[in-house]
């Protein structure tokens, strides 16, 4: 899994649920998660708390 290992590589928090993932970013982390994003094609689902889902 790419996704989850470029995840701890960069030392961000997660969850697997149901509905997809739980990310818990630091402020710090917002630059390496938005090149992610795009790395993976991420999709964010702005829910409580927000999920993410690869399209």
């Amino acid at each position: 899994m790419a996704l989850m290992d470029a995840l701890e590589d960069a030392g961000i928090d997660y969850t697997r649920e149901p509905e997809g993932y739980v990310i818990y970013l630091r402020d710090s982390q917002t630059e390496v998660w938005e090149s992610l994003c795009v790395r993976f094609n991420l999709r964010v689902v702005e829910e409580d708390p927000p999920f993410i889902a690869g399209s």
